[in-house]
């Protein structure tokens, strides 16, 4: 089961993040990277410490709401 962690980009919006997907994460001074299989990334306000004790999202295991 894929475990996805919320993170805050740099515009302030929320993300949510496969992390099963991650292949790798670089800290920089105020953000970090963290860079997908396909080679595209995305940038994060937490830091490479705060990512790996980030708590697992939950989600609901019911019936799908997406029809």
């Amino acid at each position: 089961m894929a475990v996805f962690k919320r993170f805050t980009q740099q515009d302030g919006r929320q993300v949510d993040v496969n992390m099963d997907l991650v292949m790798f994460a670089i800290e920089y001074e105020g953000f970090t990277s963290l860079t997908f299989g396909s080679g595209l990334g995305i940038s994060v306000k937490e830091t490479a410490n705060e990512i790996a004790l980030a708590p697992a999202l939950r989600f609901n295991s019911g019936p799908s709401r997406l029809g």
